[in-house]
């Protein structure tokens, strides 16, 4: 596996790529995935803006590529970085962004 590509319309954290960034893989996440905080563009990862269109969409999976072919940290410091994802960290925020949810979309 090269990369990992979660385009969510809404994902309040996302474990997939955080497991994937501990696995040393670099991912593709939308903005309104809540591991978008976490992704450094090149380094980890690439964050594409939603709405999308045929064009950003190009643009990010080039980006993406580029962090695959060239990345400006390795899989080793990409691991070492999703060490600091610890689960008090993950919950605060989540707490957070569940509260902050208005209650007509609950």
């Amino acid at each position: 596996c090269k990369a990992l590509v979660l385009p969510s319309r809404y994902e309040p954290f996302g474990i997939a790529p955080a497991e994937a960034n501990a696995m040393g893989i670099p991912v593709l996440v939308s903005d309104k995935t809540g591991y978008m905080d976490q992704v450094e563009e090149g380094k980890n990862g690439v964050v594409v803006k939603l709405p999308a269109t045929d064009k950003t969409v190009g643009h990010a999976f080039k980006r993406l590529l580029e962090t695959i072919e060239a990345p400006s940290s390795g899989s080793d410091q990409i691991r070492e970085d999703a060490r600091r994802l610890d689960y008090s960290v993950l919950t605060d925020r989540l707490l957070r962004q569940f509260l902050e949810l208005p209650l007509g979309n609950l």
